[in-house]
């Protein structure tokens, strides 16, 4: 029923409202309305269906663009995995058990990862609905971060993070502006609502149960590991060679557990938030999108050049999004 606003709610539509409201409406809203320009332009390029972003950031800019968004991607997923175990520790306990289950699920993530473990194909069926649940439960006091929000002026960057795969979800043009028109509002506008709605509130303080609080960690430490797993996937285009499968995963799951680690570390010695960690996946998102923009204004209209259609070219297979 979502349809391509499904591709974006995940983990972030979680953890953002949890580590940076309240936030003002304007903020989500102008933002969304940003994205819906730069989402009908990247539909005015050729779109992103169904080869995906980062192959038609190489059609538009050529391959050092799509090699370079790769790395960026990589880094964006391993950052991102330190802000989940991160809030998984706070909503399933407090104090320095938070700390240890934080280290706990990204352990059990990135060991599931190198191992080439899946979570069971019915849990991931659910996934979304679980999170909704767990939104619903944070909205209602029941679920909460152990930190302050950093404040409306530090949540921009954060708010991207919301928004991974909205790149991905961008079609050919449609058979008129108005089909293009609502193309791009059915891949926003679900996102947009729910984040507006979650981010105005000010949820009252309970004490969570601690069920609810282990369902949480459970869920969060699925996503640690499919985003684990995603950023290994990248790790032989990073490096710029053709092996694919396991084995030419694994360094790169390595890479990303390692660097989702050291960040975790560094946010234990000096007290982060989970928004402050939120800020670089954020960024990283934002030199994705600013990318891809660019690219797709370089690029132009299809109509406009002379040298046909684009022809497709071998790429790299694109590993899923998860966050």
């Amino acid at each position: 029923m979502l349809g391509a606003g499904a591709a974006v709610l995940g983990a972030g539509s979680l953890l953002v409202p949890a580590a940076l409201a309240p936030v003002p409406a304007a903020v989500p809203l102008g933002l969304a309305a940003a994205l819906l320009g730069w989402h009908l332009l990247l539909t005015r390029a050729g779109g992103t269906v169904p080869g995906g972003p980062v192959a038609a950031a190489g059609r538009w800019g050529g391959p050092r663009l799509e090699r370079a968004l790769h790395a960026v991607y990589f880094g964006g997923f391993a950052c991102g995995q330190a802000a989940v175990a991160a809030a998984a520790g706070e909503f399933a306990a407090d104090g320095a058990a938070a700390r240890w289950t934080a280290l706990a699920v990204l352990a059990a993530g990135a060991l599931g990862a190198l191992a080439g473990t899946r979570p069971p194909p019915l849990l991931l069926r659910l996934r979304l609905g679980l999170v909704l649940l767990l939104c619903a439960a944070w909205a209602s006091g029941w679920l909460a971060l152990d930190r302050p929000p950093p404040g409306t002026a530090a949540a921009l960057l954060p708010l991207l993070f919301c928004w991974v795969g909205l790149e991905a979800t961008a079609p050919a043009p449609g058979p008129s502006r108005g089909a293009t028109l609502r193309g791009a509002l059915y891949a926003v506008l679900p996102c947009a609502l729910l984040l507006t709605a979650l981010l105005a509130r000010t949820p009252p303080r309970a004490d969570t149960p601690p069920l609810l609080g282990a369902a949480a960690a459970v869920v969060l430490t699925t996503y640690c590991l499919t985003n684990l797993a995603s950023a290994g996937a990248r790790w032989p285009a990073v490096r710029g060679t053709a092996r694919t499968g396991p084995a030419a995963s694994r360094p790169g799951v390595a890479v990303a557990s390692a660097t989702a680690l050291a960040l975790l570390a560094a946010a234990t010695a000096g007290d982060w938030s989970v928004g402050t960690l939120l800020l670089a996946p954020g960024a990283a998102t934002a030199v994705v999108y600013g990318a891809l923009g660019w690219a797709a204004v370089r690029h132009g209209r299809p109509s406009e050049r002379s040298d046909g259609p684009p022809r497709a070219r071998p790429t790299a297979p694109v590993p899923g999004r998860d966050v």
